[in-house]
């Protein structure tokens, strides 16, 4: 490779960090996308719908799949953060800090949450 090809693909790579970085600045460093929960490789529900309580913390809406409502409503297992998230739009996974519990306002369940981006 010359001195040519090496600079385009330098310059080409910064390019395209770049662009990504955006990209994912825009989203909210993927929170706008929301996120899958997972729990022993199967997805069994999502977070949604974030807003920021605080600098730190970030309410979301969990959405429990068909089965997996008394999992993922478990005071427990919340505080023991066994679940795992991965963004919905980027394949990619993060281990965040978990909220300290979940709670119920109506019909929803909420779950702040702490570190959970990309």
């Amino acid at each position: 490779m010359n001195w040519l090809q090496k600079f385009k693909k330098i310059f080409t790579d910064k390019v395209e960090k770049n662009e990504f970085h955006s990209e994912l600045e825009q989203s909210d460093w993927g929170r706008n996308y929301g996120w899958f929960i997972e729990l022993d490789g199967k997805k069994i529900g999502e977070l949604v719908n974030a807003k920021y309580v605080s600098q730190f913390w970030v309410e979301y809406k969990i959405v429990a799949y068909t089965g997996y409502e008394n999992i993922l409503f478990d005071h427990d297992k919340w505080a023991k953060c066994e679940f795992k998230f991965k963004n919905k739009h980027y394949p990619q996974y993060v281990d965040p800090a978990c909220g300290p519990s979940i709670e119920k306002v109506n019909n929803d369940y909420l779950i702040l949450m702490r570190a959970l981006y990309l």
